[in-house]
């Protein structure tokens, strides 16, 4: 009741903004304000450095770098990575903008919002509507200014659309106040990006910032901790017999009295939503729609220096939590290998507490039609982290970038511990499954990067990406494509996933 009660406050505060197109030329002002057209075109070449085939069929990889190439065969590709046009609105205390993603395979919205700032502080405001989620760094980091391609695959998998439909209050005070340096956020938002809201849950998003409380012309630096606290319903299969409860798992031991062993694996919890008793298994059955957690804590630092040999940034963020998933199909070898779709760490299922993924990322390996039927829920505990080191050279327009980072969806397990399934003591002969996939593989990028910014509004970027996955005991996978079943590399070894970028960006 407590948040139903809060959600009403933030609305009740909102405000409600309107402007016409007669009012573009008009000077600022408290009553007709302006209005003000940005934008920008990234034109792009990549290449991928795709895995040996297997099987006879050339193996399907989700990548992270602006979606995955689609086509059995295909390596490289030309693509319109982004096409933006932002219209806003501003008047002294209230703003309005509205802001599309056009490309070869879609247009969408972007940004859809209004925000209105209270006239006596001028430190209190609220932001209705579509908008990122106020949640560490990189996720608001303008993708025009940003230094590489793409945010990081951690943010990338678990924020796969930076933005959410909500409302977000922010306090700050106004720029000459010696306040200035400290900025909260707390947002309620759907959780479903701008999928329509699909449940009556709602997730809380915040973050804390402290911006340069000392001046200095050297240097300019900033921290900042956020939280995210949300909730995944429990589902469940739909059959011809109705609903078939399903389970949530967690990590622990399993234990197999038969042959007196223990593995690390996916067991049920038993303690979770509750329902009623299941006669044949003699196991208690989880209620459908019960809340799984999804909750994460991040803190990120940044910090410039203006030395005379160019400007020096260091920037970094590292986040963990719980992530809840679901399976699709309840087969193994789908569960594993189809499309990596089942156990998906990356969380969000279109239709149910989560978006699909916004374009490129429509044809993403872990992104689920609503239509399926799902199986169990998983949850796993997750980390991650990112490093950015950028030089300026002089003030020539030549950057040197440097960017690692690293997310391991599942922190329980780790190499030759993430198998499919347990074996007989001492021997090959398999005796179950561990719930373990390609979803619980740590992964780990380092990009090596050249931008040049030949003017105000034009800039190219050279970028290469050394992808590295921890090595596993999941093998390879030949697949069936008849059936829809897609190959794999496996993961016993480093498999082959770079890639190269050539970007080249008009910005207005």
């Amino acid at each position: 009741m407590k948040r139903n009660y809060l959600i009403v406050f933030l609305m009740l505060a909102g405000v409600n903004v309107s402007f016409s197109q007669t009012e573009s030329n008009t000077k600022d002002s408290t009553d007709k304000g302006k209005i003000t057209i940005s934008g920008y075109i990234q034109a792009q070449y990549q290449y991928f450095f795709i895995p040996d085939s297997i099987g006879g069929a050339t193996p399907y990889f989700a990548t992270f770098a602006g979606g995955n190439f689609v086509g059995r065969w295909s390596n490289n590709r030309f693509m319109i990575r982004s096409g933006r046009l932002k219209i806003s609105h501003n008047t002294k205390y209230t703003e309005g903008v509205f802001s599309v993603d056009a490309s070869e395979r879609s247009i969408g919205v972007q940004d859809l919002y209004v925000k209105g700032t209270e006239p006596f502080l001028g430190a209190f405001s609220l932001t209705a509507g579509i908008q990122d989620r106020p949640f560490g760094y990189e996720i608001g980091y303008s993708s025009s200014s940003r230094e590489t391609p793409e945010r990081s695959r951690m943010i990338q998998t678990l924020f796969p659309y930076e933005k959410d439909l909500g409302a977000v209050l922010t306090f700050q005070m106004p720029e000459k106040n010696c306040m200035n340096f400290l900025r909260i956020d707390f947002g309620v938002m759907n959780g479903n990006g701008i999928a329509t809201e699909t449940d009556a849950n709602k997730d809380m998003v915040g973050r804390i910032r402290i911006s340069n409380p000392f001046k200095s012309k050297f240097v300019d630096y900033s921290i900042g901790f956020s939280f995210y606290n949300g909730y995944l319903n429990h589902i469940s299969n739909v059959d011809g017999t109705g609903l078939t409860h399903k389970y949530l798992f967690k990590m622990g031991i399993i234990q197999d009295t038969a042959s007196n062993m223990t593995t690390k694996g996916f067991v049920i919890d038993t303690l979770f939503g509750i329902d009623k008793k299941d006669s044949v298994k003699n196991i208690r059955l989880q209620t459908l729609g019960a809340q799984v957690d999804r909750k994460y804590l991040g803190f990120d630092a940044q910090c410039s220096f203006n030395f005379p040999w160019g400007k020096t940034t260091l920037r970094g963020e590292y986040i963990w939590g719980t992530q809840p998933s679901s399976v699709y199909n309840p087969l193994i070898d789908y569960v594993i290998y189809n499309g990596m779709t089942s156990m998906s760490p990356t969380g969000p299922i279109n239709g149910l507490s989560f978006p699909n993924f916004s374009p490129p990322q429509a044809n993403y390996a872990v992104s689920v039609k609503p239509t399926q039927n799902f199986g169990n829920t998983f949850l796993r505990n997750f980390r991650g982290y990112y490093f950015y080191f950028i030089q300026n050279i002089l003030k020539t327009g030549h950057q040197i970038v440097v960017k690692f980072d690293y997310y391991d969806p599942n922190t329980a397990v780790s190499g030759k511990e993430i198998d499919v399934n347990y074996y007989k003591k001492g021997t090959s002969i398999s005796k179950g499954v561990t719930g373990l996939s390609p979803a619980d593989v740590a992964f780990w990028t380092l990009g090596l990067g050249y931008n040049y910014q030949f003017s105000k509004h034009l800039s190219s970027m050279l970028y290469y990406e050394m992808i590295f996955n921890e090595k596993t005991a999941i093998p390879d996978f030949a697949g069936n494509l008849v059936e829809g079943r897609t190959p794999s590399a496996g993961y016993e070894k480093n498999i082959k996933d770079n890639n190269f970028t050539i970007r080249l960006q008009y910005k207005f």
